[in-house]
């Protein structure tokens, strides 16, 4: 399963300085990694000049999954970049991050939405009756109430860090 993870570093994201961001949390969170990846070109910057796109690759299996796949595998490539200064970033992604890596800490929605939503409502007060609705890809009220709340916590992350830390878009596999 790929996801988005969001990673702020005081330093440009080179193929150095994001291994050692993300290095604490392999296995536990993910098993590999990319820049961009699949996600890539998702964040608009102000001035292309101080960015980053690309980077390190995804590993050979994707790409060969991506070539054979005939558009099974989603690509949610953008036209921006993968890495810019918090100070020139326009416009982030519409696509939210599933997690954020900030001064060394991993945080993410707990749970995951998908897998047990319903104990981590009923254990805030969230109503667990489990209504669908339409058009929502099926995550019940509650779900849709802890991704809400994760979204907003993600956010206050993001605006917390200083304007001149970097913030990469990652492509993470579990």
């Amino acid at each position: 399963m790929h996801f988005i993870a969001f990673v702020i570093t005081q330093q440009k994201p080179t193929e150095e300085i994001l291994p050692t961001a993300l290095n604490p949390f392999f296995n536990e969170h993910f098993d590999w990694f990319a820049l961009g990846g699949r996600y890539t070109g998702m964040i608009e910057p102000f001035d292309h000049e101080d960015t980053v796109t690309g980077g390190m690759d995804m590993p050979a299996v994707e790409e060969w999954l991506h070539t054979h796949s005939n558009g099974i595998i989603p690509q949610c490539r953008g036209p921006g970049v993968d890495a810019a200064p918090l100070d020139n970033i326009k416009k982030l992604p519409t696509r939210p991050p599933a997690a954020v890596v900030v001064d060394g800490e991993w945080h993410q929605c707990e749970p995951t939405p998908l897998f047990d939503a319903k104990s981590l409502a009923e254990s805030i007060g969230v109503d667990t009756e489990f209504k669908l609705r339409g058009g929502d890809q099926g995550r019940s009220v509650a779900e849709r109430d802890i991704w809400l709340r994760w979204l907003d916590q993600a956010e206050l992350l993001i605006s917390q860090a200083p304007d001149t830390h970097w913030l990469s878009v990652v492509d993470c596999h579990r």
